[in-house]
């Protein structure tokens, strides 16, 4: 097992984790075997600045993120009009923090977030090796790629 650092602070992500963020996401991606494109950070950070989400920090170094993007879902039977989504983007931890419920803590600092601004629903299409964290978390499965967890504002 490893070791895992005794100080780990989640927190509301801030402007200047944009560059760590994203160069955690593009971790994430080469550990998933995604070709590397030119330009990728940049254009990632200038996203990500519209997007919230959540960061862990050991010592400074950012060492995992869950971002999320608030969606308005459309009128459908299942819908009311204009009831508020956020759709779970990403979620990256560094794999040497594996077991020290760093997602769990990230996600409860988004989940909290889409609490405060009365998000009914949060869909999200995980991968094959993160749908039991996310079932463990309670979301639902509505199918074989779609996920979701429904809130209730008194969380």
């Amino acid at each position: 097992m490893t070791n895992h650092p005794a100080s780990i602070d989640v927190r509301f992500a801030a402007p200047d984790d944009v560059l760590a963020i994203a160069a955690l996401h593009l971790r994430l991606n080469l550990e998933s075997a995604t070709e590397r494109r030119p330009g990728f950070l940049t254009e990632y950070a200038n996203t990500w600045l519209a997007t919230p989400g959540a960061a862990a920090d050991v010592d400074r170094e950012l060492v995992g993120v869950v971002l999320a993007a608030l969606v308005t879902k459309l009128l459908i039977l299942r819908y009311s009009a204009n009831t508020l989504g956020a759709h779970l983007a990403s979620a990256y931890r560094v794999p040497d923090l594996r077991g020290a419920r760093l997602g769990c803590h990230m996600l409860e600092t988004v989940i909290d977030w889409c609490v405060e601004r009365a998000v009914s629903r949060v869909p999200l299409h995980p991968s094959k090796k993160a749908r039991n964290f996310y079932e463990r978390i309670i979301f639902d499965v509505l199918n074989s790629r779609l996920m979701e967890l429904k809130l209730t504002q008194t969380r």
